[in-house]
């Protein structure tokens, strides 16, 4: 993969939060969930949050229990995409 990206170790979606924990950090970082799409399976495919979570650069995450990669984009508030 060419993007920039972050390894999460940590992805948990509540109703109304997220926290997530990059690989090499003890941190968690906590969100609230401002818009939340679902496929038809009930797999998370885009989210909005009310913060920055990424890097500047950042052009995705990746989650190392499953390997799906996630797009990443925003200035203001980060969104989260799944990557095909």
């Amino acid at each position: 993969m060419s993007e920039a990206y972050r390894t999460l170790k940590s992805f948990t979606l509540g109703d109304e939060t997220i926290s997530l924990q990059f690989k090499g950090s003890t941190q968690t970082h906590i969100a609230r969930v401002l818009d939340c799409r679902r496929d038809a399976t009930g797999a998370v495919q885009y989210l909005c949050l009310d913060r920055l979570l990424h890097r500047q650069g950042d052009e995705a995450f990746r989650l190392t229990t499953t390997g799906e990669v996630f797009r990443v984009s925003g200035c203001v508030a980060t969104e989260i995409t799944r990557a095909d």
